[in-house]
């Protein structure tokens, strides 16, 4: 069990503070492409700033240019052929009870998951390097405007290392989805040490008083 949310010392009360714990950088160029006419497809495992793109097997291809990229502003999956994923680093939650994911999404092309279940969209997140633990999925785009999902309260008092990611399979010329952003917030609680510290400047201000 983590540190309790807050602490009461000398009249002085510590609480904790909501704090961005995770933004996904998509400004640095990476990802993977690949196409039947000289454009060889690249290893699986691509690192951005702060995730990693990677495939299970290697994707279908056909003359069309099929992408899996960062475009500077976000990160965009086009007749990509295949299984294909996002994770983020690890994401330091251990002064963390509860935290909020948040993903802004939208679709590419006018059918990206029409072949259900091959063609899929699916959210997830993992606790200390264990399974995919799916939260939200999609498979078929003329239900919906975008892809937007959000995830409150999730549990993560027993976890020191979160990470957030998609798992998907989009196929078919300009058929994929778009990720504008993913971020994961949570209350930061006070180190114990922290605390004493306050605690010791708030009894030293009340004795001044």
């Amino acid at each position: 069990m983590k540190n309790v949310l807050f602490v009461a010392a000398a009249g002085l009360a510590v609480t904790a503070s909501a704090e961005v714990l995770y933004d996904a950088d998509f400004s640095q160029a990476v990802g993977i492409d690949h196409d039947t006419i000289g454009n060889a497809l690249e290893a699986s495992g691509q690192f951005g700033a702060n995730f990693v793109l990677s495939y299970p097997s290697p994707p279908a291809s056909d003359t069309t240019r099929n992408f899996f990229e960062t475009t500077g502003t976000s990160l965009i999956s086009s007749d990509f052929g295949g299984d294909h994923r996002f994770e983020s680093f690890d994401i330091d939650v251990s002064l963390v009870n509860e935290v909020d994911i948040d993903f802004v999404a939208g679709f590419v092309g006018m059918d990206s998951f029409n072949n259900s279940p091959t063609e899929f969209i699916e959210f997830f997140y993992t606790l200390d390097g264990g399974s995919d633990q799916p939260w939200f999925s999609f498979t078929d785009d003329p239900n919906g405007p975008n892809l937007n999902a959000s995830l409150a309260g999730l549990d993560v008092s027993g976890a020191s290392t979160l990470t957030v990611g998609i798992n998907a399979n989009a196929n078919g010329g300009g058929d994929g989805w778009e990720l504008f952003s993913a971020t994961v917030e949570g209350e930061v609680i006070p180190a114990p040490a922290s605390v004493a510290v306050l605690g010791l400047a708030g009894f030293a201000a009340t004795r001044r008083r």
